[in-house]
């Protein structure tokens, strides 16, 4: 971490698209040329489990307002009923069955047996729509059950380009069932094209094996600016520049460092600590019985407030809006929609200092990067953006610059319609 009085430095622009056509021109032209042929490119965005809405939603509508015609694919969100402009079609035929049995009590792995049953006849019904459909290129976000989806995959790729999302390069973050990493390797060369969100996550790519180098695009993740429209009536934007609340928010699990920060929350000054309050909110995905009695032998569990469920949408959006600071202490990660959601905020973030962060966020400038699982460092950064209102003023200012530029949806969006030129340039010359 480095504290700086008035930081001034920004990032470096985005490296961006980095895919360059068989024709050898760059990949505005190659967007120009296609629009031509075209006139509108029809896409489907595919998230069959439904696993990131938030990104979805908002990809799609970035695309829509670059006048693609959209089409998101998956299932029906099981949790709440999730809010959508109606810009672009919607097509929930994914796991029906298992949708309306999510709120009762069954074992995971009847579940989990369950959506793979149905995964085959509703995969099987998605090949059939494309091909009625004929869209010019298929986005899939996730692959639930890789040994299955290859086998239509195949048939997809002879109905539109195929392009891929990897949005994590640690396979479900290393809490997945066997079953879901089954076949996984195999399923790249069905892809025309994969977009990953930062240089690491290109360079872990490659190093795997996965896909070759060229075939991967750089676009960073969008801010989820989504949120920023809801719960106005209750949390007025900017309230958290006048609180001390640390958040910690997002589905629990072992790599997202609690344990670190429950500790540094413990080691801030008496006088900090005693005026501030940590809020822990999300789905735990691993057993919360440790981390409630650290807090507890810490002797801090009376500061803590802890929400584990889920949270509807516009409990997420008052949280941020009440965050003074938003805590991401990860052991490792790729990219994350925490703090894309943190940026949307215009909230000041501390996090551990891993290169997908790196890519995104300045230490100093948007708030603090320290070292993963250093107590000391975590707290000192903690506490200097509590203590010092001025300073985080202008990591808010800095996060509006940075929300407005290379991490909107217009740019996210344009940079993707790039990718999908390219891969249906490519389709249309070997098919020809």
């Amino acid at each position: 971490m480095t504290i700086s009085a008035q930081p001034k430095s920004t990032l470096a622009p985005s490296p961006g698209l980095e895919l360059e056509d068989d024709h050898g021109s760059d990949p505005d032209c190659t967007l120009t040329r296609v629009l031509q042929r075209l006139g509108q490119i029809s896409a489907v965005v595919v998230d069959a489990p439904c696993f990131t809405p938030s990104y979805d939603f908002s990809l799609c509508e970035g695309l829509v307002k670059n006048q693609c015609k959209v089409i998101l694919a998956r299932s029906a969100y099981s949790y709440t009923t999730w809010c959508a402009s109606g810009s672009f079609e919607l097509w929930e035929g994914f796991y029906p069955i298992a949708g309306k049995l999510s709120r009762i009590s069954l074992p995971t792995s009847g579940k989990r047996l369950l959506k793979t049953v149905e995964h085959v006849f509703d995969m099987r019904r998605f090949v059939a729509r494309m091909r009625a459909l004929k869209p010019d290129v298929i986005h899939f976000q996730w692959l639930p059950v890789p040994v299955l989806d290859k086998i239509y995959l195949r048939q997809l790729r002879r109905i539109a380009p195929l392009v891929l999302t990897a949005h994590n390069t640690t396979l479900y973050h290393g809490v997945s069932s066997p079953l879901q990493g089954l076949g996984f390797r195999s399923v790249f060369q069905y892809f025309d094209a994969i977009v990953a969100h930062t240089e690491y996550s290109k360079k872990r790519i490659h190093a795997k094996g996965w896909i070759s180098p060229e075939a991967v695009a750089v676009i960073p993740h969008g801010v989820l600016d989504y949120y920023r429209s809801l719960g106005r009536d209750t949390v007025a934007d900017g309230a958290g520049a006048e609180s001390r609340t640390i958040v910690f928010f997002g589905n629990i699990k072992p790599y997202k460092g609690l344990d670190v920060l429950l500790r540094a929350f413990h080691a801030l000054p008496l006088a900090t600590r005693k005026s501030s309050r940590l809020v822990i909110a999300g789905l735990p995905h691993c057993d919360m019985r440790a981390s409630r009695k650290l807090s507890q032998d810490l002797g801090i569990d009376s500061q803590v407030t802890w929400k584990l469920e889920f949270m509807e949408e516009l409990e997420v959006a008052d949280l941020f809006r009440s965050a003074a600071v938003v805590a991401l202490p990860y052991l490792e990660i790729d990219q994350s929609g925490v703090l894309m959601t943190a940026i949307a905020f215009e909230t000041p973030i501390v996090a551990s200092r891993l290169e997908g962060f790196q890519e995104t966020i300045q230490d100093g400038v948007h708030g603090y990067l320290v070292p993963p699982g250093e107590v000391s460092s975590l707290a000192s950064a903690l506490h200097h953006i509590l203590t010092s209102p001025e300073q985080a003023g202008q990591m808010r200012q800095a996060l509006r610059v940075l929300r407005k530029g290379r991490l909107s949806w217009d740019h996210c969006a344009k940079e993707t319609l790039k990718v999908y030129a390219k891969v249906i340039d490519s389709h249309c010359a070997t098919s020809s």
